[in-house]
């Protein structure tokens, strides 16, 4: 029972009666024997407690299905305040989850693990799950008649599995997103002539994943507020007759382009400036990391260039504004342009091939890409540093001899990717060991990213791959799509800091003394110090054990030592002697 628009104090004086063995409603108010009584409808409403529990297998009919009666009574012992009263508004609710009961040739765990909260083939269905939120996997071409909205506080993730998604019209925006919304798969957002294909909004959140294709008329997407991140796709405005653009940022919004294809269609504006394919106003900011931007003739990358950096990504005309400014004006510091020869422009880091041009360059303050294997005590990032920190391995390991493979310190951004960091060194109760290890400081405004990567310690006692020891403050650490093992993957003694762990394997090792417990993360506590204040996400992890047969103790997959710590797993599995504590 949900409330709509609220009920009144009628509803502390009015019982929840349930049956599921009735099939109709006595004819004296008096007569509910055989019926269970919940409470108080006040009591009940907009609760999640379950009334009833029934299943529908496979070929029913409606004369198979369970019945669920529900009365509600006045009680008799109610006083005159309640005297013409008016008890309100609310909705009843019935909520069913497909049966992890379905069988092939296997067994009855066919829909075990099932991938999608539903599957959507045309206007209605994809309307309420935009509405309902959830995961969703489209099996038809659709064609709205209006807009269809994510709504506030909606998350909802849309496999578009191939399939189209476009107007009946040649006028209006096909998705309007005011929550959480991701694009996967391959399929198309065909805008029409007149509007943009996807607008965001203020607060709203929209990702688009490689396969992906948005065509609009004036553009693809517009940023209307709120963050835009794209991965991959095609992006273009196919048939503009006018100046704009394959993606607009305004009212604050930012964009961080990672990846894609950015292009005009066949029959763009052909005027004197032609149209920039990327446009930021009104104080909003666009970051490019990669991609392909595809400007021909006259025509720019970017209006209004002030609020635009770019960090990566290859251009094929090098003009960023219709004013003559070229993308090297643009460039973050510590990367460079890259003239490839055949009309095109890359953006990317430093060559480096050994340790010594590694840690030169770290220390020269440029982007670092690998081009081979390393090998050297350890990479030590807490010496004064004149810009971020940016290291893409690209696949190759990195080894390391000291104690500590990485060492970072507060001051400035620090992304690592793509890398396999190998620990040499062994730790031992005097002295641990860290894959990477975040030295002691406030780290307020800088974020440290690990994505990618794998780190491995070389045995498993007091051997942690990341370690954020007790005085590290006000960090925000961010782990994504990395494999990390050690006594515990990431330890944090720390306190307000904010760590997000996602897409990653969390693997403990720990075997020295099987009288203990272990953990692959910990919020950490002893006598002297307790993490405090700290958000901990954890979102789409494994976690494992690693160790030796004969190890016995319990691992848990999260330890938190402090009730100030804000704690939240989801969507996670576990493996053999890992506990979900």
């Amino acid at each position: 029972l949900n409330s709509t628009a609220g009920v009144s104090d009628l509803a502390k004086v009015i019982d929840v009666y349930v049956s599921e063995t009735v099939t109709t409603y006595p004819t004296d108010r008096a007569d509910l024997s055989g019926w269970d009584k919940l409470g108080t409808l006040d009591k009940f409403i907009d609760t999640i407690e379950t009334t009833t529990v029934g299943s529908i297998e496979p070929n029913d009919t409606k004369d198979a299905n369970q019945t669920l009666a529900i009365a509600f009574k006045m009680q008799e012992d109610a006083g005159n305040e309640y005297q013409e009263m008016t008890l309100g508004e609310f909705d009843l609710t019935i909520t069913a989850t497909q049966l992890e009961f379905e069988s092939d040739s296997f067994g009855d765990q066919y829909d075990a693990f099932a991938e999608y909260d539903g599957e959507v083939s045309n206007a209605a269905a994809l309307t309420a799950a935009f509405a309902n939120g959830g995961n969703y996997k489209v099996t038809a071409d659709i064609v709205v008649d209006d807009v269809v909205v994510i709504l506030e506080g909606k998350e909802v993730v849309l496999d578009l599995n191939g399939n189209t998604l476009s107007k009946s019209v040649d006028s209006g925006i096909v998705v309007r997103n005011y929550g959480k919304l991701t694009l996967t798969g391959n399929g198309t957002v065909d805008g029409t002539i007149n509007n943009y294909a996807i607008r965001t909004e203020p607060g709203s959140e929209l990702t688009i994943n490689e396969g992906i294709v948005v065509d609009g008329g004036f553009g693809a997407v517009s940023c209307f507020g709120g963050k835009l991140t794209i991965n991959g796709g095609d992006f273009s405005n196919e048939e503009s007759n006018t100046t704009h653009y394959v993606v607009y940022a305004t009212n604050n919004s930012t964009v961080v382009i990672n990846g894609g294809t950015f292009a005009f269609g066949e029959d763009q504006y052909a005027g004197a400036n032609g149209s920039p394919i990327l446009a930021s106003t009104n104080g909003s900011t666009i970051e490019i990391n990669g991609g392909t931007f595809e400007a021909t003739g006259g025509s720019a990358l970017c209006y209004n260039a002030n609020n635009i950096i770019i960090k990566g990504g290859t251009f094929k005309n090098r003009a960023y504004n219709t004013y003559g400014g070229t993308i090297e004006g643009k460039v973050a510091n510590g990367y460079q342009t890259v003239d490839n020869g055949d009309g095109t422009w890359t953006v990317k880091g430093y060559d480096v091939s050994n340790a010594t041009e590694l840690t030169d360059a770290i220390a020269n303050g440029k982007a670092v890409e690998l081009t081979q294997d390393v090998s050297l005590d350890k990479i030590d990032l807490t010496d004064a540093i004149t810009n971020d920190v940016v290291i893409n391995a690209n696949g190759h390991k990195i080894t390391t001899t000291e104690a500590y493979g990485i060492e970072a310190t507060s001051g400035k951004n620090i992304t690592i990717s793509n890398a396999d960091v190998v620990m040499t060194k062994e730790g031992d109760y005097i002295t641990y060991a860290a894959g990477f290890k975040i030295a002691n400081g406030d780290y307020a405004g800088a974020t440290i990213t690990l994505r990618n990567c794998t780190i491995t310690m070389a045995n498993e006692d007091w051997a942690y791959a990341v370690n954020m020891p007790a005085s590290v403050t006000n960090l925000n650490l961010v782990i994504d799509n990395c494999i990390l093992e050690g006594a515990v993957a990431v330890q944090c003694w720390g306190d307000n800091n904010t760590i997000t762990i996602t897409n990653s394997e969390l693997i403990c090792n720990y075997t020295t003394y099987a009288m203990y417990t272990s953990h692959c993360v910990a919020l950490q506590a002893d006598s002297y110090n307790s993490s405090e204040n700290n958000t901990l996400v954890i979102n789409n992890c494994e976690f494992k054990y690693s160790g030796i047969d004969n190890f016995d103790s319990v691992i848990y997959a999260v330890t938190n030592y402090n009730d100030s710590n804000t704690v939240t797993v989801t969507n996670c599995t576990y493996g053999e002697k890992v506990v979900a504590g």
